[in-house]
């Protein structure tokens, strides 16, 4: 699930052959490929970034209720609260469906790097609160109290189908493996950082075919447990989509929650971009 900037990235690195590197931000992508239509009712906190003056999400989020979306740093980093909308219950691309809300504030980690994309989390709020959407539930505490390596976790989003692909006509979802931070550093390159199993964590099949890609960033991965669903991570990055040997990277829920409470309970949190 990856940012239309992250997709530039991406066609770049494809086509010149950039050896992988430590700056996560230089060859990165994320992104659903491998997935099916997903179930809007499954999906009900599933929100859409999308500019003001267009219908065409560039990024994925998830409603955490009180006025509150989750969703990745990269995808608001530095822009503009005006020029942006988030919508809720829309689950169709570039369509009419769904309620837009003007954002209020954008806040982003104070920790954010957008070179290692280390703590790519950050909370909007909207200038009204939602009524008749629920918030989805958040992991808190460790990501080990919800999954381990090789459960499986589902993600959503409207990116492309494709590493090169179109957009697809409805929202997706895909299954994807819990990958250990060991197994994630041996593919190398920008998945050898050392806050991979601390703030981040990988998720995907060794065999590749499966993935988040390009305009899925800052959507929700979760897990569900005898139908309690519950959001483990947001979509952050991946080198290319769904290839052997590459993960999808997902900052990590629980690990933040402190912070993310904290945002939401404190109407004068620092960090703010209007």
């Amino acid at each position: 699930m990856k940012s239309q900037m992250k997709l530039s990235i991406l066609a770049v690195a494809a086509s010149l052959m950039l050896p992988t590197t430590v700056n996560a931000s230089d060859n990165v992508s994320p992104r659903i490929i491998g997935g099916m239509d997903a179930n809007p009712a499954s999906w009900r906190f599933f929100a859409q970034l999308i500019p003001s003056s267009t219908d065409e999400p560039f990024c994925g989020g998830s409603y955490i209720g009180n006025g509150f979306v989750l969703t990745a740093a990269h995808c608001v980093a530095n822009r503009s609260s005006a020029t942006l909308d988030v919508k809720l219950g829309g689950y169709k691309f570039n369509s009419k469906d769904g309620t837009r809300f003007d954002i209020k504030r954008i806040i982003t980690h104070p920790s954010y790097n957008s070179t290692t994309v280390k703590h790519d989390v950050a909370v909007i709020e909207l200038n009204t609160i939602p009524q008749g959407f629920p918030a989805v539930d958040l992991g808190q505490h460790s990501l080990a109290q919800y999954a381990r390596a090789g459960d499986l976790l589902t993600v959503a989003g409207l990116g492309v189908t494709a590493q090169h692909g179109g957009r697809p006509d409805v929202l997706q979802e895909v299954s994807v493996p819990l990958v250990s931070a060991e197994t994630c550093h041996e593919a190398g390159g920008s998945y050898a950082q050392d806050y991979i199993g601390v703030s981040a964590f990988c998720a995907g099949l060794k065999e590749g075919g499966k993935d988040s890609c390009a305009y899925d960033s800052g959507g929700p991965i979760v897990v569900n447990q005898g139908g309690l669903v519950t959001q483990l991570g947001i979509v952050s990055w991946g080198e290319g989509c769904a290839l052997p040997g590459k993960y999808g990277v997902y900052a990590d829920v629980p690990h933040h929650y402190d912070w993310i409470n904290g945002v939401v309970t404190s109407p004068n949190t620092p960090f703010t971009f209007d």
